[in-house]
């Protein structure tokens, strides 16, 4: 006899709910917070099963959202029964919102940050994101914070740092990660934070008020970098200084900043290298070496024009540029295959002098509808021997002559790939569907 599905689902549970318990746990372990909340509906035995689960994830964002003293308290009384029941708490993560009008967050953060440093000896990871959600450093995250020896993920967002929360800083001797989004900050006060947190992995400073020097020289741990800075002509503010030469950088990536490398600096492990926007002296990328370097992003970086760049990244395998003006960038030779893309942002009527210098296989990719105009002029002037400008003209017969086949191409987003097409067939396409569009160049070989 067929049984009800029902039945059918009953018994998977039980089957399921004798298992032993360090599995039950395992099971838990990867859900999420609030899947591991909603296991307890399973059946009898699985009602508390998620209560000694050895991670625990809280986010004022997702799970609890609504009343924020419901919040509070459910935490307040998780941590509670894992300290009565002595129960072990391997990962803890919290996500909370403070407010200076409401100091019923801080207080609990005060209470619940010593509880973890003295009852739970066997955390292995634990992270904490603060954020306010007032106005631009408004608010000052509890000194608490600082002297909590097991942490290994700290995020600040929107919030101030200054000597007054900073006092009671100890040393971070397991601190892996540190996040500065939109945080008011002073160098003076960053590098007293940094100089306790000798063994950061990573380092991500966003968007923050007031820092105008970073120095990372003595975090020798230290493999990723991320500088990220946004609208500092409204602030009218210069651009921050980032002095780095850690031989255990693997990931460097700066927007908008002043940064500095030692000449003839030798980056061994860096590979991966992102600067966008950022002034320095860049004739003195030449005179150091990446020996591991494999991906170079360049994008709006005025101090490369009038310089002959040389890079001695004999690994390297993917070279993108993006700018207004033709770039001198020169690689040490190498036997690997590689591809590089430029992005030129030509004003008006586009010029494809560039391919005097290089053989693209593609040209793009445009936008159809913000583009379409000047990629149409890109086509005429591949397509057309002549344009009635004797200098153009001979401009073109340097590189038209060896090509020998241009094909438009539309970007499918479902299929994610390109199809051929031409301008009169664009109309026929759904513009959310099929979103973007290159041109394919075929190059005569050359004996």
């Amino acid at each position: 006899m067929k049984r009800a599905r029902g039945e059918d689902d009953s018994n998977s549970v039980d089957r399921i709910s004798e298992l032993p318990q360090g599995i039950l746990q395992q099971i838990l372990y990867h859900l999420s917070q609030e899947e591991a909340v909603r296991t307890s509906v399973l059946s009898k035995s699985w009602r508390y099963n998620w209560c000694t689960r050895p991670n625990l994830d809280f986010s004022d964002r997702s799970f609890f959202k609504g009343s924020k003293q419901y919040f509070l308290s459910v935490v307040d009384e998780t941590l509670q029964r894992y300290r009565d029941q002595r129960l072990c708490i391997e990962e803890f993560h919290l996500s909370i919102s403070l407010d200076d009008s409401d100091p019923a967050s801080a207080s609990f953060l005060e209470k619940w940050i010593p509880t973890l440093a003295t009852t739970n000896k066997g955390m292995k990871k634990f992270c904490l994101s603060i954020r306010s959600e007032q106005g631009s450093g408004s608010t000052h995250p509890p000194s608490v914070v600082f002297e909590a020896e097991l942490l290994q993920d700290l995020h600040f967002d929107n919030l101030t740092l200054d000597r007054k929360v900073i006092d009671r800083i100890i040393l971070f001797k397991h601190l892996k990660t540190l996040h500065l989004l939109d945080v008011r900050i002073e160098a003076e006060i960053f590098q007293k934070i940094i100089s306790r947190c000798p063994m950061i992995e990573t380092l991500h400073v966003e968007d923050c008020r007031g820092l105008r020097k970073i120095e990372v020289n003595e975090l020798h741990c230290l493999k990723d970098l991320y500088f990220i800075e946004y609208d500092l002509q409204e602030r009218d503010e210069e651009c921050c200084s980032i002095e780095v030469y850690p031989p255990s950088l693997e990931t460097i990536k700066v927007s908008c900043g002043n940064l500095r490398f030692n000449k003839g600096a030798v980056l061994c492990n860096l590979k991966h290298l992102y600067l966008r926007g950022v002034e320095m002296l860049l004739h003195r990328l030449s005179s150091c070496k990446f020996p591991s370097l494999e991906r170079l992003i360049i994008g709006r970086c005025d101090g490369l024009r009038g310089i002959k760049l040389f890079m001695d990244a004999p690994n390297i395998v993917d070279f993108s540029y993006n700018g207004f003006f033709i770039p001198s960038i020169s690689f040490a030779s190498t036997s690997i295959e590689w591809k590089s893309r430029i992005y030129l942002r030509l004003r008006d009527a586009p010029s494809l002098c560039a391919l005097c210098v290089c053989r693209p296989r593609n040209i793009g990719s445009y936008h159809r509808i913000s583009l379409a105009k000047e990629m149409e002029c890109v086509l005429k002037i591949l397509m057309e021997r002549e344009s009635g400008d004797d200098q153009d003209d001979q401009l073109r017969q340097l590189w038209l002559q060896d090509l020998e086949e241009v094909r438009m191409e539309i970007y499918d987003t479902e299929g994610r790939e390109y199809h051929p097409t031409t301008l009169s067939e664009l109309p026929n396409y759904e513009e959310d569907r099929y979103n973007r569009i290159r041109f394919a160049l075929k190059w005569r070989q050359r004996c």
